[in-house]
């Protein structure tokens, strides 16, 4: 059980940001810096993630993170739901 919650960490960010790259466009490094900012913390049966985002920045890259968190939350969810540990999310 631990070792897939631990997974989460790596695997679940880097499927989303492949699936919503439909252009194929972004480079790795840029990946990793959204990947780096994602704050990550498993205790006991419960993830608390957490995306830290500036009001000042583009726009555009806020609207894409607050995307992209919204989807990572939710395929959270259902991972865990599948594995049966249901969540709530707050």
């Amino acid at each position: 059980m631990f070792k897939i919650m631990d997974e989460f960490e790596e695997e679940i960010p880097e499927m989303l940001l492949t699936a919503l790259d439909v252009r194929k466009s972004a480079t790795k490094e840029k990946k990793d810096v959204l990947k780096k900012k994602l704050r990550w913390l498993t205790f006991s049966d419960t993830i608390f993630v957490a995306l830290p985002y500036e009001l000042s920045g583009h726009p555009e890259e806020l609207k894409f993170n607050l995307l992209f968190f919204s989807m990572l939350v939710a395929y959270i969810n259902l991972r865990m739901f599948e594995i049966g540990l249901p969540v709530t999310l707050r």
